[in-house]
């Protein structure tokens, strides 16, 4: 036997003494290139002369299921933060040899199972119902790149497949900042001083949490809100906390102890320099008490200024300057209240000249109430000439003997109320008193030299 024509490829071989068919190249035999291969068989006796005939055979090549192929090192990327269905570029390919219907699959690198592939071989972001870590979401700041392992599946019978990797890159996007999933409720103490860090709460961008980061987050207290003028509020990328400090504009808490704060926060756009993300929010600002100093109401140092003799004696009331040369005016008193309705007394507990308290600050001969107290501390000055009746604040002599108008005509009065609240505390007013020039009796000095007359002196009634 011997195949004689149609033998495409080779595919067939044929025993020469048995004529049985069977299958020599096996790649020839593809369902969806042929179906069918029409073989001419010729057969040959042994006799004198051999005699032959030929036949036709035709051979059905029955269809079986083959697996998919899938294509080898594909890469394909994102955005993070896009929402739920986003595809990354293009869909993933594999071929079937019966152009059956793939089925795809992820098999590992997404345990968070923040991405699926649909029917069409794409990968899209899935919804965050759906992920298999509650929370996860697709974040260039904790992952860069996923290498997925993927599964084609055909619907064949049996089902057959295919696997491959492919690289997902995430690619950076602006991060917007976080707002707090409740506005959150300060407690800060009143009367803090300008500049001071009086709370932070936290408030997070992932773009500048990196070191290195180009990103940054601007907050704002919105105008026309309380607290605008009370308080500055600014991003701590170190700590991801708003911080705010107090202005000058004072936190009063009898004024109003408790407000709600609006504010802003707009970032920069992220590292990759996109389009500025934004939100606005508010907190709550719940004053603490503290202890307030007695307010002065009188004298007002700004316009009043007092007077007295030089030599004026103890109890004499200091009286208001009305000018040179003019009649001094009525006496003069210390008024003040308490924000608190805590008691509280008079004293003057300091007192300098008028051309020590006027020196530069830093100048070590510089006079104020700490170097007046510091002074008193050590000896080196006396009480203060003037005093303060404790509870009606007149304003009278005390001890004369350190005033003098030739040396210094107008010196530093500093009144001081102090209350009894816990802990005590205390407010000075600081007034000027002008001298009054009086007669100053004679000083007698010893003559010098070494006559007998120099050295006598003859007194006689004037």
């Amino acid at each position: 036997f011997a195949i004689v024509d149609g033998n495409v490829g080779n595919a067939f071989r044929i025993g020469g003494c048995s004529g049985e068919l069977s299958v020599n190249e096996p790649a020839m035999f593809d369902y969806e290139a042929r179906q069918e291969i029409l073989l001419t068989i010729g057969v040959t006796d042994d006799g004198q002369p051999p005699l032959n005939d030929t036949a036709l055979a035709l051979v059905h090549i029955l269809d079986v299921n083959e697996a998919p192929v899938c294509s080898a090192g594909m890469e394909r990327s994102m955005l993070e933060n896009e929402a739920a269905g986003f595809p990354a570029g293009l869909p993933l390919t594999a071929t079937d040899p019966e152009k059956q219907s793939l089925r795809w699959t992820i098999e590992f690198g997404d345990e968070s199972g923040v991405v699926y592939i649909d029917a069409a071989g794409y990968i899209r972001v899935q919804e965050k119902s759906m992920v298999t870590i509650p929370g996860s979401t697709i974040n260039f700041e904790a992952r860069k790149s996923y290498q997925l392992g993927v599964r084609a599946t055909d619907d064949g019978v049996p089902p057959l497949s295919c696997t491959t990797t492919v690289t997902l890159s995430i690619k950076d996007n602006n991060d917007a900042p976080m707002r707090p999933a409740s506005p959150p409720v300060l407690f800060i103490q009143e009367n803090s001083d300008p500049g001071v860090i009086v709370a932070r709460f936290p408030l997070v961008d992932e773009d500048t949490v990196a070191a290195g980061s180009n990103d940054s987050v601007t907050l704002r207290i919105v105008p026309g809100s309380p607290g605008f003028n009370e308080l500055t509020i600014t991003h701590d990328p170190r700590t991801q906390e708003a911080v705010l400090r107090a202005t000058s504009v004072n936190l009063d808490y009898e004024a109003v102890n408790r407000f709600v704060v609006q504010y802003s926060a707009t970032d920069a756009g992220g590292n990759a320099r996109r389009t500025p993300k934004s939100f606005t929010s508010n907190f709550t600002v719940q004053l603490i008490n503290i202890n307030d100093p007695p307010t002065f109401t009188h004298p007002n140092a700004s316009v009043i200024e007092l007077t007295i003799g030089e030599h004026a004696a103890v109890g004499t009331p200091l009286r208001r300057f009305t000018g040179t040369g003019e009649a001094p005016g009525a006496a003069e008193y210390a008024m003040a209240y308490d924000p608190e309705g805590n008691a509280f007394a008079f004293d003057v507990d300091a007192f300098c000249t008028l051309d020590e308290a006027s020196l530069p600050m830093g100048d070590p001969a510089r006079c104020d109430v700490a170097a007046s107290r510091q002074r008193q501390t050590d000896g080196s000055q006396g009480v203060p000439p003037f005093t303060a009746h404790p509870t009606l604040g007149n304003l009278t002599m005390r001890d004369n003997s350190v005033l003098d108008f030739e040396t210094a005509p107008v010196v530093m009065l500093y009144i001081r109320a102090r209350d009894t609240g816990i802990p005590p505390v205390s407010e000075h007013v600081a007034v000027r008193v002008r001298l009054i020039d009086e007669n100053d009796a004679p000083v007698m000095t010893c003559p010098t030299g070494s006559s007998e007359g120099m050295r006598a002196a003859t007194m006689a009634p004037l």
